[in-house]
């Protein structure tokens, strides 16, 4: 998320960010029209993958984007057409939402076709301009289910320590819905108890490998109980399954489910933090008529 962070914070310089009406009508114009081909024809998605340079100049998302970003040379367009897209899907941003995406495998397809016509837009402009801003931390959050179906005005991650996650109950079983992650609360519950006893244990521990070493550098010497849990500290979760011992191992049915469910925590963790830094700058976004970012950019 570094990178991703600090691409946003030199865009958002203000608590509100303007975007010029014109050039975000354009972005919505160009989307429309790919869900029009990509779903309402019932176009294959993998078609692109036969498209020619020249093909893809036709595109109206790779025209929209082509454009904005020869004349900004930066990533801001991509960021500006994940935030159209993902109100594609939920609506929450009132623009123009597209009630067919609902079906998961339509948005799935959406989701593919977006990271398929973002990479040729960079693979087109390469041959032009030079090497593209785009990196693959950017493509990988439109493929993010959360920033496209939950509200994003909705909280995931905790503010308080593991011991309160009872409270985060219904926001993550709705979230575990969307990713479709075989993933309970009684799963999330069980770990962070194994969680607790190992660090009890490791606090004891006179001597320390490598993994003991590393979870003590995370957790700073503290009890664990009162941490809150951010994409840092759920370096843990990997950690964990090399950890436990005979005693803590007896709740999982095996040491390999135990390595599954860490790793799909950890994955979860990576995609909550994704969706609450992305939607904490979208909420900074105001359409003006007159002003903003994108006044300049010219299409012909």
């Amino acid at each position: 998320m570094n990178k991703i962070e600090k691409e946003l914070e030199d865009f958002f310089t203000e608590p509100t960010i303007y975007l010029h009406k014109g050039w975000v009508e354009k972005g919505e114009e160009a989307l429309a029209e790919i869900v029009k081909k990509d779903l309402s024809e019932r176009k294959n998605p993998t078609d692109l993958l036969r498209w020619t340079p020249a093909d893809a100049q036709w595109d109206p998302i790779v025209v929209w984007l082509q454009n904005s970003i020869e004349l900004k040379n930066s990533n801001i367009p991509h960021y500006v057409l994940l935030w159209l897209a993902t109100d594609k899907v939920h609506g929450f941003w009132r623009r123009k939402r597209e009630k067919s995406l609902d079906n998961s495998k339509n948005w799935s397809s959406f989701s593919w076709s977006l990271r398929a016509r973002i990479g040729m837009t960079a693979s087109v402009m390469a041959q032009s301009f030079g090497p593209s801003p785009l990196h693959d931390q950017l493509i990988l959050l439109f493929r993010n289910p959360l920033l496209f179906r939950l509200n994003p005005k909705g909280k995931l991650l905790p503010n308080h320590g593991i011991q309160y996650w009872e409270e985060q109950d219904g926001e993550w079983r709705r979230a575990l819905d969307v990713l479709s992650y075989p993933l309970t609360m009684r799963d999330i519950l069980t770990v962070r108890e194994t969680l607790v006893a190992v660090d009890r244990r490791l606090s004891n521990a006179k001597e320390k490998n490598t993994e003991s070493t590393r979870w003590v550098q995370i957790t700073g010497g503290k009890n664990i109980e009162g941490m809150t849990m951010t994409l840092e500290k759920s370096e843990l979760f990997s950690l964990l399954p090399q950890l436990v011992n005979a005693k803590e191992l007896k709740k999982y049915n095996s040491h390999e489910a135990l390595i599954a469910i860490c790793s799909y925590l950890s994955d979860f963790w990576k995609k909550m933090t994704e969706f609450e830094v992305i939607n904490h700058y979208f909420n900074a976004i105001i359409v003006h008529d007159e002003q903003g970012f994108g006044e300049d950019i010219i299409f012909y």
